[in-house]
């Protein structure tokens, strides 16, 4: 390495500097309804078998935990969920799971319907 600085008469960035200089592209992010006993929680991450994993390490309840169905999303998809349920809801981003909310899920439970990132806002706002 010392021999190419001193050709170039130069410092050269280190390869973790080079990295950092480049932007990172954002992670895909998923929206998941994970359903335990008579509640479901609408949540957003990057890893939907890694955050199933940490909620069922982090509940309280012996009751199994079912990922209902995931596909992909933004914040303010998620966001929008949240408003667009919060009479259902129990605690945090838990909601009670009723038909309505249930509903919503099956439409979105097959590959052909999963909505691009933003698209979700635009469905809830024709139910509202």
């Amino acid at each position: 390495m010392e021999k190419v600085r001193s050709i170039f008469g130069t410092i050269l960035p280190s390869p973790r500097q080079i990295e950092k200089s480049f932007p990172r592209t954002a992670a895909i992010r998923y929206i998941y309804f994970i359903r335990q006993d008579d509640v479901v929680k609408i949540g957003i991450t990057t890893d939907v078998k890694k955050r199933l994993g940490i909620l069922r390490t982090q509940g309280s309840s012996s009751s199994p935990m079912l990922l209902l169905t995931s596909f992909p999303g933004d914040r303010d998809d998620e966001a929008g969920l949240h408003r667009r349920f919060d009479h259902l809801r129990s605690h945090d981003e838990w909601f009670r799971a009723e038909p309505e909310l249930l509903e919503l899920i099956a439409a979105f439970d097959t590959p052909a319907s999963e909505p691009a990132p933003g698209a979700l806002l635009a469905f809830l706002s024709e139910d509202a």
